[in-house]
């Protein structure tokens, strides 16, 4: 192998300093700067060339092939479509080995992916559609799909539609591509906004590649030939965390959906040395009765973001991967998915911190004129990094107040200890995280206010062992003898108008909501009267 072309592998700990710029990421930097996120994802494909790159399920890609592949489906989508660069185009799949070639080959073509969640109902998706001006969406269905055939209908009809495998191509038809900015948007993220309406969260080429440097080397695997298990799904952002910075550093990426069966028997077939999930995957591992028999002695990497977790439930954890490193953290779609992470040697110790800032990145606790608080003191975090988004797309507003004097204003309430170690209290935003898909509540709550028996609502999180959280929509105001024939009404309600993920699993019904003085409602205190109503001694 061509030592020049490898990428040397940092000693340095998880979440450096606040602030630190260690000299291997200002390197590292100054070397891919310039470059595309497929460029530096790929930028060893020639050295490696036959090393396996892509597992899913039966089909393997090497290096060369991939890479080829991302070349050659660019080269198509150029030449099939006549869009002018930065153009959006929608993808909306599940994790397969299509995926993340159409993926990148959409960002090395010049245009912006825009990933969907596949959960989603056909009128959110084209909700996202409109909103980002797409001009093409790719898709993982046959085209006499009923939600295909429904989409096509509420999109514009500049909008053209295409299926992942009638786009694939896997030669080249010539050796490059165009030159595509480093600072140009790649991707957009939709992600809840204070309205209750998804906002489009926009990276570049070099936000992105920032990222990958930091987090693969804040979550413990920026290591050589490492197999990794991508089992999230790959439209959301924490691939970028988790997933997709495996094939800078040489390793194989394994791509398939979450099923507790399944990551054992894949684990075991692959002998995978780590991979990337929510708590309430490993929840239900540790539920599951194959956990006790099943071969996981290569695990050597387990990270889970989201949520902590109880420090009864790590320790099964471990014993289930008795030769992992845990590693737990934060962030969010703004911060390319990661902000701290908790090195592996503090997870038991410290157990329920989101850990120390990503190398090249500061945060601030601030109260609520954005003046630093001392530390062990709440306040929102703020936090300054080359992986912070651009902004929000077509909301300038909403952009200029998120990133308010050069810092990320995150939305979460949080303190730092002596040792510079970051704990989560509370989120400003009244964020949901079941199973770690986002849900805000002010979306579901427009929607059971649009129903003509509702008259006052608020959805909050209850807690939840196994998925997080859960949704609970509470109902005020209507006769009590109304409230039962309610409860499956407005869950239908909800279900015809939401992604299944997003529909209240709880109706509950109070005469009324605390509020403050000014008509808020008190969600922390309604929550804790939900709680007290479903306690078993109530």
């Amino acid at each position: 192998m061509n030592e020049a072309l490898v990428e040397p592998v940092a000693q340095v700990q998880p979440g450096t300093a606040a602030g630190a710029w260690p000299a291997w990421f200002q390197a590292a930097l100054a070397r891919h700067g310039r470059s595309t996120y497929p460029q530096y994802l790929l930028h060893r494909s020639a050295v490696l060339a036959q090393r396996p790159a892509l597992i899913h399920r039966e089909t393997t890609w090497s290096y060369a092939g991939l890479s080829n592949a991302v070349l050659a489906t660019a080269q198509h989508l150029l030449a099939a479509y006549a869009l002018s660069p930065g153009s959006r185009v929608v993808l909306n799949g599940h994790n397969s080995d299509t995926y993340p070639i159409v993926y990148l080959a959409v960002m090395a073509a010049g245009w912006v992916a825009v990933p969907a969640n596949p959960k989603l109902t056909v009128g959110e998706l084209a909700y996202i559609a409109h909103d980002a001006g797409a001009g093409l969406y790719l898709h993982d269905r046959t085209p006499d799909d009923h939600d295909v055939q429904a989409l096509a209908e509420m999109l514009s009809p500049m909008v053209a539609l295409s299926s992942f495998g009638e786009l694939l191509r896997r030669e080249p038809t010539a050796s490059d591509l165009a030159p595509v900015d480093a600072d140009a948007p790649a991707v957009i993220f939709y992600t809840s906004g204070t309205t209750g309406q998804p906002k489009g969260v926009m990276h570049s080429h070099r936000t992105l590649v920032a990222g990958a440097l930091q987090a693969a080397h804040a979550w413990g695997y920026a290591q050589d030939g490492l197999v990794n298990l991508a089992i999230t799904p790959l439209f959301h952002v924490a691939a970028h965390s988790w997933a997709y910075p495996t094939w800078a550093h040489a390793g194989t990426l394994v791509v398939d959906s979450y099923g507790t069966e399944r990551l054992f028997d894949l684990v075991e077939r692959h002998a995978i040395d780590g991979f990337g999930c929510v708590p309430s995957m490993l929840m239900m591992l540790l539920r599951s009765e194959r956990g006790g028999r099943a071969v996981t002695t290569s695990v050597r990497n387990v990270r889970f973001g989201a949520s902590p977790m109880p420090p009864d439930r790590l320790r099964e954890v471990q014993a289930l991967f008795p030769n992992a490193k845990l590693y737990h953290g934060m962030g969010q779609t703004e911060s390319c998915g990661t902000l701290t992470v908790l090195p592996a040697e503090l997870a038991h110790a410290k157990a329920g911190s989101t850990g120390r800032p990503l190398p090249g990145c500061e945060l601030r606790i601030v109260d609520d004129a954005d003046r630093d608080l001392p530390r062990g003191q709440t306040g929102e975090v703020l936090a300054r990094s080359p992986s912070v988004m651009l902004g929000y797309f077509g909301r300038p507003d909403a952009s200029a107040e998120t990133l308010r004097g050069g810092w990320l204003h995150t939305g979460d309430l949080g303190y730092v200890d002596d040792e510079g170690l970051m704990y989560l209290v509370d989120r400003k935003k009244d964020m949901i995280i079941r199973g770690g898909e986002n849900i805000y509540s002010v979306e579901i709550e427009n929607v059971l206010l649009a129903h003509p028996r509702v008259l006052a609502c608020a959805v909050v999180g209850l807690p939840d062992e196994v998925m997080g959280e859960r949704v609970c929509a509470v109902i005020a105001g209507l006769p009590p003898e109304d409230a039962p024939q309610l409860v499956d009404l407005l869950k239908a309600w909800c279900r015809a108008q939401l992604a299944a993920f997003k529909v209240p699993e709880h109706v509950l019904f109070l005469p009324e909501l605390p509020q403050t003085a000014t008509g808020k409602t008190q969600k922390a205190q309604l929550r804790q009267l939900v709680l007290q109503r479903m306690s078993p001694d109530a």
